[in-house]
């Protein structure tokens, strides 16, 4: 407390290096007790007390609509770049639509802040996509569009595609009978054409469904499934509204062709455990439904699959849908 008061009668000195160690004595203290001091002395025109209120703020008791609303008041106050970084940072922890909208606002004042900027629209759009998917989205692809970032652009991608409409996975498949030959594992049969890859080949066809809480993943669990060195097919159209190049993500257990409109447009032929979405490629639609053909292969184990579709910054797409067909 005696030092506190001693800064606060410091502020009054003559000498302006004594008034000046003080402003700054109270921009550095550990609590927010000096905040009323910082906020009058920010609001005077002193640069060290604007940023030492907007770091304070955050450590008061103050609510956080309170908090939000002190804020959006020293947005004006902050005209340099490091005012306007400290000013970005700091909105980080308050989750309110109009932290968010300010810095939108900043964002697109000052290049130099836009990235510290978009971290912390990452962390309130974060904490407000359930309740204003709307404005996130905005504010979030316009952050998207100025980051230079990538771990931060996908950071944004990611929170963007969360807020979004749109289609997401492929859920309703029909699956093959299982294909093996003797002496051959599933390398050499992945390049193999059986039935399904053949033209007008007759083929039992069965529904089965995919989890829509992991990306669509399909498991071939329990009979008949169990055994090794074998494959299987799946198949289902897309419908695109018009035509487009979207993002296909797969993942497999463990080798997987794909086919789309009768061209193969990705493969992978190896031994490897599920993880959704870790092959990313482009795909052309054409306006209407498109066939997709998928060939699992399983070495042993478990064995799986997925097709997520995205556009080509990894969000959702809307207007597509799918069917078992």
């Amino acid at each position: 407390a005696a030092a506190l008061a001693a800064l606060r009668a410091d502020l009054g000195a003559a000498d302006a290096v004594v008034a000046t160690g003080a402003i700054e004595g109270l921009a550095a203290w550990p609590t927010a007790e000096p905040l009323a001091d910082l906020q009058r002395l920010a609001e005077g025109g002193s640069v060290p007390a604007l940023r030492g209120y907007l770091r304070l703020l955050n450590l008061s008791d103050l609510d956080m609509a309170t908090r939000s609303q002190r804020f959006v008041a020293a947005r004006p106050l902050a005209t340099g770049v490091e005012e306007k970084r400290a000013l970005v940072q700091a909105l980080g922890a308050v989750a309110t639509v109009e932290a968010l909208q300010t810095l939108e606002s900043v964002m697109d004042e000052e290049p130099a802040v836009v990235e510290d900027a978009a971290r912390s629209v990452v962390t309130v759009g974060t904490a407000l996509r359930g309740t204003n998917p709307d404005e996130v989205r905005g504010v979030a692809t316009n952050a998207r569009e100025l980051a230079r970032d990538r771990r931060l652009v996908g950071d944004l991608n990611v929170l963007i595609d969360s807020v979004s409409a749109g289609f997401d996975a492929v859920l309703d498949w029909l699956i093959s009978p299982i294909y093996a030959e003797a002496g051959k594992d599933h390398i050499a049969l992945h390049d193999q054409a059986f039935a399904p890859e053949q033209a007008g080949a007759d083929v039992t066809w069965t529904p089965i469904a995919g989890d829509a809480a992991n990306s669509g993943a399909v498991v071939f669990d329990g009979l008949p499934f169990h055994g090794d060195q074998r494959v299987i097919y799946a198949k289902a159209e897309i419908y695109a509204p018009a035509a487009m190049t979207v993002q296909a993500q797969t993942g497999s257990d463990d080798g997987i062709k794909v086919w789309v409109n009768g061209e193969v447009v990705h493969s992978f032929n190896n031994s490897r455990a599920l993880t959704v979405n870790q092959d990313t490629f482009n795909i052309s639609l054409n306006e209407g439904w498109n066939p997709v053909l998928i060939k699992v292969s399983q070495g042993g184990g478990n064995w799986s699959f997925n097709l997520r579709l995205r556009d080509t910054d990894g969000v959702k797409v809307e207007g597509l849908r799918s069917r078992a067909q």
